[in-house]
């Protein structure tokens, strides 16, 4: 996949990650789905950033923004109970979307860390 570094997202926003731009196309064919690339998914534009390992991607309780989808590596999931114990939810893996555990929700249920 030939993503370009996005010009105006500045990596400084998101301290320990790079930043890129892809379009749909390209994630299509990322996602082994290059009969669902046309002209139309060209145009489409997404943020893809790299994440070094030991930070986190979302906090529980963060206000819901985005939807991210694992490009490559893996992520664990978590869940903080009121006595401060964490209980691993999930391992998001290369294809994995993660975020949806908070579609229609105001905030982050969890904490995605890699």
């Amino acid at each position: 996949m030939s993503c370009i570094t996005a010009p105006g997202m500045t990596p400084e926003l998101h301290p320990g990650s790079r930043v890129f731009r892809c379009s749909a196309s390209e994630v299509l064919r990322w996602m082994q789905l290059p009969s669902w690339a046309t002209e139309a998914t060209d145009q489409i534009f997404f943020v893809m950033r790299h994440v070094d390992a030991g930070r986190s991607l979302m906090l529980e309780g963060q206000p819901f923004r985005n939807l991210y989808l694992v490009g490559s590596g893996s992520f664990k999931c978590l869940q903080t109970d009121p006595d401060g114990y964490e209980q691993v939810l999930a391992f998001s893996i290369h294809g994995d979307l993660m975020g949806l555990d908070a579609l229609g929700q105001d905030v982050n249920l969890s904490l995605i860390h890699i």
